[in-house]
């Protein structure tokens, strides 16, 4: 299982996940922090839910659909645990402070990064994250696109 209990977790997580979000899914914006918290609490896929709209008589609960933050975050650690899993012996040699240096090099930019990531780790990253996005209720299209977020702040940086 990813780290995630620190602060270093938690800004690196954000980083990644904030402008794919706003992307994917400017309606969350404004709770993109509530809902990361939400699924910090409750990591599982029946996580939160948003409220979109009142009901059209005006009674009731409105259309309650699938916040895309909490599928974001399970696909983002999937793909860092499998990174995690890829860099093997070597990176955990220096210790999880280098480790995280590492992954965030990596997505800041391929260029800058000493063992840049392969396309066919790439391509297996896509389908962990995709799997994941699905089992949080995504739809495979939403799935690919979050997928496909993820991969491109990956493979090409900032």
């Amino acid at each position: 299982m990813w780290i995630y209990n620190d602060q270093e977790d938690h800004k690196l997580i954000e980083e990644i996940l904030k402008p794919i979000i706003e992307e994917l899914a400017p309606e969350e914006t404004d709770l993109f922090g509530y809902l990361l918290e939400q699924y910090q609490a409750n990591p599982s896929p029946s996580g939160p839910k948003m409220q979109l709209k009142d009901d059209p008589i005006g009674f009731g609960p409105g259309d309650i659909v699938m916040a895309i933050t909490p599928a974001a975050t399970a696909a983002l650690l999937a793909m860092l645990n499998y990174l995690r899993d890829q860099a093997g012996q070597q990176i955990f040699a220096d210790g999880w402070t280098n480790a995280r240096q590492k992954i965030k090099k990596w997505f800041k930019s391929q260029k800058e990064s000493i063992n840049p990531i392969e396309r066919e780790q790439l391509i297996k990253i896509r389908q962990v994250a995709i799997r994941q996005a699905i089992s949080y209720g995504l739809d495979k299209a939403d799935a690919e696109k979050l997928a496909d977020g993820i991969i491109g702040r990956l493979a090409i940086g900032n």
